[in-house]
């Protein structure tokens, strides 16, 4: 066997082991705290006291907070993607569910159960901690979004989706789409990347407002609003069917709110809301800096696609009979 082999193929030694065992209990531990006390709260000094060691022992395996930080966001997007992942592989296939909403589930089944590692992922930054630039949370972060690539796009040839029917993009946003990574949304048209950060953006929105409890008022039908309106169905000329449970959930809220419109309008309205929120969510938690100085433009598009679709739902004869201007 070549020199280079046998060492390449050399088992971890024991020191290495020990210090893996130890580096995933203080993870661990770290995880435990989070969920029980909030990402805030998060110290070094706490994490060593839950795990009977003095915090200078701790500083061997992480010399600081933001070290520890990295590790937590860069784990808790690997678990993510792989909750997102194993919901599109495993599901029996449906003709009628689409791969992708079943992936967009597994995504929020993920978020709704684990709502501290959300917050922690998408929620409040917390104060003194930058990411490292292209370092782990990077890299974990472009392995959740090759996920969906694949379930939303998997099925077209390049040159489909290069003749995607979207927003005329800028040439300055063009070039800069084209200049990114080949590793990550550079192997897009940009085209295609412009349709899976809007489809990124409504998807996310709706699952931070649940998550968050800004839509507790719909009680157990959360997932139903989230469920109807993905991206392929808000592309569908008909409003999905709401359930009886949910429409008479809706018809009962408070006439000052929500309960003022339809039930099929209310649905518009929160997909909507949803839709913008996450994009605006996205840029102001730093999801969309690689997107530079364009970040404005991809929500100015996905904004006027979003309007254009709901107001074709609307038919056309009703009021004042012109629709909007």
């Amino acid at each position: 066997m070549p020199a280079d082999d046998e060492h390449r193929s050399a088992p971890p030694s024991l020191r290495q082991r020990r210090r893996a065992v130890a580096t995933q209990e203080i993870v661990k531990a770290a995880e435990l705290h989070i969920t029980e006390h909030g990402s805030a709260a998060l110290s070094l000094r706490a994490v060593a006291r839950s795990l009977g060691m003095s915090v200078q022992a701790l500083y061997h395996y992480f010399p600081d907070r933001n070290a520890l930080v990295t590790v937590l966001i860069a784990k808790a997007y690997e678990d993510l993607a792989t909750a997102v992942q194993t919901a599109a592989d495993t599901t029996p296939p449906d003709p009628s569910v689409p791969r992708f909403v079943i992936a967009a589930e597994g995504y929020r089944q993920w978020a709704v159960s684990h709502p501290e590692r959300f917050q922690l992922l998408y929620g409040t930054p917390l104060r003194s901690y930058a990411a490292p630039v292209g370092g782990p949370t990077t890299r974990a972060m472009q392995q959740m979004s090759a996920v969906f690539q694949r379930v939303l796009f998997g099925d077209f040839t390049p040159e489909q989706l290069a003749a995607a029917d979207t927003p005329t993009l800028s040439p300055p946003f063009r070039a800069h789409l084209e200049q990114l990574s080949p590793d990550g949304l550079a192997a897009l048209p940009p085209q295609a990347t412009a349709l899976l950060l809007s489809g990124w953006g409504h998807m996310h929105g709706l699952v931070v407002l649940e998550v968050f409890g800004h839509t507790s008022f719909l009680g157990d039908h959360q997932a139903e609003i989230f469920r109807d309106f993905t991206p392929e169905q808000l592309a569908a000329a008909d409003t999905p069917t709401l359930s009886p449970p949910f429409r008479a959930h809706l018809e009962q809220l408070s006439p000052d709110g929500l309960a003022a419109l339809p039930p099929q309008a209310t649905a518009l309205l929160l997909s909507g809301w949803g839709h913008m929120h996450g994009l605006v969510v996205l840029e102001v938690f730093g999801h969309t800096s690689f997107l530079g100085d364009h970040q404005a433009e991809i929500f100015r598009l996905a904004m006027r696609d979003l309007l254009t679709d709901i107001h074709r739902r609307v038919p056309a004869g009703h009021g004042n009979g012109t629709g909007p201007g």
